[in-house]
């Protein structure tokens, strides 16, 4: 059986932070391959998961307070111009091109919480090219001018499998 990205279980860091929020607002699930936090957000918040892999967007259209596009983030075209929500989630996906338009989808008072794999994981796995990996500082770099960062941390962990992340929470002002 082909595993896709994101059936494992929700990343613990993402799970709290996302119960932090109020139920009810507005979120999307940035590539979220085959909607395990999407699959979280459900019951209490309005989804829009995104990928462009059609079986993994298809099999959360069943899901309440959700809606599945299928897009490609890495094109020109960005499938989101219009949108402002309240909360984006990313995890195990960077597209350096796109970076700008992602904090462009959080509305004044929404949140980024940001999860992936940084530069140095190629020793612990996959990815490891380094188009696919955030440089040291470059998401702290990124933040638009009157954002509040909540957390900010990047280096390596181990559980559940030894690897380099960073991870961000951050409030659009």
């Amino acid at each position: 059986m082909t595993r896709l990205h994101g059936d494992e279980s929700p990343s613990r860091w993402l799970a709290s932070r996302i119960a932090d929020q109020p139920d009810g607002i507005q979120a999307i699930d940035l590539a979220c391959g085959a909607g395990r936090h999407t699959r979280l957000m459900a019951p209490r918040l309005h989804v829009l998961a995104i990928d462009r892999d059609t079986s993994a967007v298809t099999s959360l259209s069943g899901l309440a307070n959700v809606r599945v596009l299928c897009a490609d983030l890495e094109t020109s075209i960005w499938p989101l111009n219009d949108h402002k929500v309240d909360l984006v989630v990313v995890s195990n996906y960077f597209w350096r091109p796109s970076l700008s338009r992602v904090f462009d989808l959080v509305r004044p008072g929404g949140w980024l919480l940001y999860e992936t794999f940084s530069e140095g994981n190629g020793q612990y796995g996959k990815p490891s090219n380094p188009d696919f990996l955030v440089r040291k500082g470059e998401l702290l770099a990124a933040i638009p001018p009157g954002w509040i960062i909540h957390e900010h941390w990047q280096g390596l962990i181990e559980d559940p499998k030894p690897a380099m992340r960073v991870r961000l929470a951050a409030e659009c002002r």
